[in-house]
């Protein structure tokens, strides 16, 4: 349940996964305090096109979705994943410190090279292993360096009925009989988008009180890209042919942490909130798109 919202008024850039999550679960009578802006209406790297959106339509709190995710296209044209996860959070900055507005910034596991074994927490140091980890770790310390108002929410591994994701996928697959190559040694903490989106929403309402710079929100329960797949098949009706296989971490130009769960202590403490277990909330979602 999505708490009320007192009358602040929000931007929530992107458009893709998490910001449909967003506006999915806003309630209809709240929506006017919304507005929820494509790349094209506002693009996060353009200066002028963002200070003249806000300089007519003034806001309290930019929820900011926006980013370069595609790792692999990252590493072959790091410039597209420093122009829109590194400059566009500096115009972020350079517009929240101009109209003073509070900024909630998504980031990712992906700081981290996965050498722990167990949950990274929010003291731990970055350490990106992949050009797109570094384009988010280097868009998080300008953040950090900055005067602005400003919080860091780091999720992973986010799926939802919306934009495009394993998920979604693995669904796509099984509908066409295939045999599914899973990756089975890679760990980390699917996150339901949905369920991202209520925390957002939830902790917004206190942004003047926030304790910290950043936090950790993902669902409870450590897994590999198999167990996603294979929990997804065993939601599936009976008569559902599939044939899953797992296969280790290929070799590839693109390092991916092998290890990057995410210590959710924080939120816990803070906000005396517990992450249900991933395989609740991807059995919900599963739910919805059938």
């Amino acid at each position: 349940m999505t708490p009320p919202l007192s009358k602040l008024k929000f931007l929530v850039t992107g458009g893709g996964q998490l910001a449909q999550c967003i506006e999915f679960i806003v309630p209809q009578n709240q929506k006017d305090q919304f507005y929820f802006l494509n790349k094209s209406e506002f693009d996060i790297t353009n200066q002028n096109q963002i200070n003249d959106f806000v300089e007519y339509n003034p806001v309290d709190i930019i929820i900011n979705c926006a980013a370069y995710t595609h790792v692999g296209k990252a590493e072959s044209n790091p410039k597209c994943a420093q122009q829109v996860n590194v400059n566009g959070v500096d115009r972020l900055i350079k517009l929240c410190q101009k109209h003073n507005t509070f900024l909630f910034h998504i980031s990712t596991d992906y700081v981290f090279d996965g050498q722990k074994r167990e949950p990274y927490t929010e003291s731990d140091s970055p350490n990106p292993i992949n050009q797109y980890g570094k384009s988010k770790t280097l868009g998080e310390q300008l953040l950090l360096e900055s005067k602005i108002k400003a919080i860091i929410i780091r999720s992973s591994w986010i799926f939802s009925p919306f934009g495009t994701n394993f998920f979604k996928s693995i669904l796509s697959q099984i509908q066409q009989n295939k045999t599914l190559e899973v990756v089975n040694n890679q760990y980390g903490c699917p996150t339901y988008g949905i369920d991202l989106a209520q925390f957002i929403l939830s902790i917004a309402n206190q942004f003047k009180t926030l304790n910290h710079r950043i936090y950790h929100f993902v669902n409870s329960g450590v897994a590999t890209w198999y167990d996603v797949a294979k929990h997804i098949i065993d939601s599936m009706p009976m008569n559902t042919p599939a044939s899953l296989v797992g296969v280790k971490q290929k070799n590839s130009i693109v390092k991916r942490p092998e290890y990057s769960a995410l210590n959710t202590t924080r939120i816990r403490q803070e906000f005396n909130m517990i992450p249900r277990n991933w395989k609740v909330a991807l059995t919900e979602c599963i739910s919805k798109i059938q």
